[in-house]
């Protein structure tokens, strides 16, 4: 990035008129351009406006199949408190990842008419590719529900352009706006938070403090209880971040299982976190030896 950024101050000093190569001033100018836009992809979707990404996963049983989403990421606006949730984060990719390496694992593949919920979904990378996935297997599959959901109307915007980017004629995935703060306080949920989810999906949604209570006030409702042929999970992938220690923490406090002398003598089931995996990946920053680490969730009623 050193360089990049030597070339662009660099031009203040070129004086096209005099110059003796034989680069035209047109062609300095769009290298320049080039520099400044490369310069700004260094350094990270925040500083470079609006960017569309192709990804590509390997899926399928020997991961020799790729599932391409494409993602259109705005930058981060400090006026626009959604704007985070325009951009793709690193969490949304490690989740995509860990379900396509073993979609039985999630339980894909063998509940019929499956409901899948997404919250703070974003940009949607993860319920897009879950909708690629289901889109590759065709007939093969039972018909699957995939909402995607978040609270920002510029992030709901977005996440709807992506999913019409992704799926122009089909309804595969859909888009709604939920609010956590209030959802549990409704007097009745209204369509399609009327009917529980058999999977409920969550990547990089826990960065302020009470986001881990307001969860867990909507799954209730939100996620439906168990039987003796399926087991509904809330599947959760958050960055370990030293500035955000807290916040992290409050997920194992506030789905932690309950004293055993505070449980009542009638058989009734909690939200708890039933595994805990911490996940390292390199950084994508091009430098040798960084590595970020994810601590991946399963919560269920126990």
């Amino acid at each position: 990035m050193r360089w990049l950024t030597s070339l662009v101050a660099l031009t203040e000093d070129w004086d096209t008129g005099s110059s003796s190569d034989d680069a035209s001033p047109l062609d300095r100018e769009s290298l320049v351009q080039e520099a400044a836009s490369l310069l700004a992809v260094c350094s990270g979707a925040s500083a470079a406006g609006v960017v569309v990404r192709d990804f590509a996963f390997p899926f399928g049983p020997e991961m020799e199949k790729s599932l391409k989403v494409r993602i259109k990421d705005f930058s981060i606006d400090n006026k626009d408190f959604g704007s985070v949730g325009a951009q793709t984060w690193g969490g949304a990719c490690v989740l995509t990842e860990t379900i396509l390496e073993d979609p039985a694992a999630f339980g894909l593949s063998d509940t019929p008419q499956l409901r899948i919920l997404e919250l703070g979904a974003g940009t949607g990378l993860v319920s897009l590719a879950l909708g690629k996935l289901f889109e590759s297997a065709g007939s093969l599959i039972p018909p699957r529900t995939v909402v995607a959901t978040d609270y920002y109307p510029s992030v709901l915007e977005n996440l709807a352009s992506n999913i019409q980017a992704n799926f122009p004629n089909s309804s595969a995935v859909s888009s709604c706006f939920l609010d956590w703060s209030s959802f549990s306080d409704q007097p009745g949920p209204n369509p399609p938070f009327d009917v529980p989810f058999d999977i409920v999906l969550g990547a990089d949604v826990v960065y302020e403090l009470q986001h881990a209570a307001w969860i867990k006030s909507c799954l209730p409702t939100l996620l439906r209880k168990p039987t003796a042929s399926s087991d509904p999970l809330f599947h959760l992938m958050i960055p370990l971040r030293t500035t955000h220690s807290s916040e992290s923490s409050s997920i194992d406090n506030i789905f932690a299982a309950p004293p055993l002398h505070d449980t009542p003598a009638e058989e009734k089931l909690y939200l708890v976190i039933i595994s805990k995996e911490i996940v390292v990946c390199d950084a994508a920053t091009g430098r040798g030896g960084d590595q970020i680490e994810y601590a991946y969730y399963r919560i269920g009623w126990r």
